[in-house]
Order: C-alpha cells, then sequence, then structure tokens
C-alpha cells in the first residue's frame, strides 16, 4: 500500500497561501494578466497534492475552491475532504500502467485524469498520441505505454515542441535530432499539425499499406 506523511501545520500553511494566491489572481485579471502568479499557485496546488500523496489530475485540482477568506474551519473541512480522497486512492490497489490504460480506453477517460498518474508529462505530443492513439485505439497498449515512456525525456518533448515551431532552422536541428528517436506516431502527429492531412486520412492510408514519407 502507498503510504504518505502529512506535516499539517506546513498543510494549512499552504493552504492559507493558496487561497490567497488565488483571491490575487482573480483580482489582477486571472492567468492571462499575472503570469508568474498563476505558475506559483500551480506549485503550491501541485505540493499540496503531492503532501497528500494524491497525483496532479483535474478531480483533485477542482476541490481547491475556496471563499474569498478562508477560516480556520474551512481550511479543517478542507484537509479532511483531501484526507478522505487520500485514503480511497491509496489504499486501492496500485493499478499497472498498462491496466491504467486500457481503463482509460474503455471509460475515454480525459487525458488529463491519466497522464499524471502514470508519470507521463502533459505535452502537446503525448496527448495526441492520447487521444489520437490510445483513445482511438490505433495500436495496442503495450505500443502506446512504450512510446509515452520513450517521450517522457525533456530533451525529446522540447525538440517535438521545436519542430512545430515557424522558424525552418530549429525545424530543421528538431528534425534531424527526432529522427533517430524512432517515434512511432510523429508522422501522423507531424501531418496533423500543420494540417496536411488528418489523423483519420493518415491511419486510414496506413491501414491501406501506403507508405507516407515526410520528404
Amino acid at each position: 500500500m502507498r503510504r504518505f506523511v502529512m506535516n499539517y501545520k506546513l498543510l494549512k500553511l499552504n493552504l492559507y497561501s493558496l487561497a490567497k494566491s488565488k483571491k490575487q489572481l482573480s483580482e489582477t485579471g486571472g492567468p492571462e494578466n499575472n503570469g508568474l502568479l498563476f505558475e506559483d499557485t500551480i506549485a503550491l496546488e501541485e505540493l499540496i497534492l503531492n503532501q497528500f500523496g494524491l497525483p496532479i489530475c483535474l478531480r483533485y485540482l477542482h476541490m481547491f475552491e475556496f471563499s474569498s477568506k478562508p477560516d480556520d474551519i474551512e481550511i479543517n473541512f478542507m484537509i479532511s475532504q483531501f484526507e478522505l480522497e487520500a485514503k480511497m486512492y491509496l489504499s486501492s490497489s496500485v493499478s499497472t500502467n498498462k491496466e491504467l490504460l486500457k481503463a482509460a480506453y474503455e471509460d475515454q477517460i480525459p487525458a488529463s485524469e491519466i497522464l499524471p498518474e502514470i508519470k507521463i508529462p502533459m505535452h502537446i505530443y503525448t496527448v495526441f498520441v492520447y487521444d489520437n492513439i490510445l483513445l482511438k485505439s490505433r495500436d495496442t497498449i503495450e505500443n502506446i505505454l512504450e512510446e509515452l515512456n520513450k517521450v517522457k525525456q525533456d530533451e525529446i518533448l522540447d525538440s517535438i515542441g521545436r519542430l512545430v515551431e515557424p522558424d525552418a532552422e530549429l525545424n530543421k536541428l528538431a528534425f534531424n535530432y527526432l529522427e533517430d528517436q524512432n517515434l512511432k506516431y510523429l508522422q501522423a502527429f507531424v501531418l496533423d499539425r500543420f494540417g496536411l492531412m488528418s489523423h483519420d486520412e493518415y491511419w486510414s492510408l496506413v491501414g491501406m499499406g501506403v507508405e507516407l514519407s515526410f520528404n
């Protein structure tokens, strides 16, 4: 069973800080007008969820709702709610990543609920693979999981990000690097990203045995 150690004093300080940050963020126009404060707010939310041993997913992030000026009663109630969620989550049997992806396909669960759970970064490519390969059952779960694990390296994700930037030199450097990584779904991603071919068209052609090339 997974366990977590709770420091209540630090937890309450973090929750009060989070409530203050969310209030300031709202008063200053939201993430668009105060990006640094937004990043600090997200970091606090992740820190608090880590204190409970909970993954960073929308189900738990949505629980961070405060009144304009929370008091000890509200903070303590929020802690009790998170503790209840943590007990259910941490006492459950730990599913393997393959089992989680299988359940995700069967129930069509959003990427934001599953990728953080299996320690895969939320990125334009990982979300593409999740939404267009996994949820549409275009490959085996084993192959999809292998790909997600391969690309979670910062160097690969950064290169994929540069590959779709409107800079020919960066595109070329990124392409040269990624060419050696043998990513299974990069071609489908790039064609779809640039509007050259939808992923549905791509997989239809692949299914007919048509070989496609970037060149």
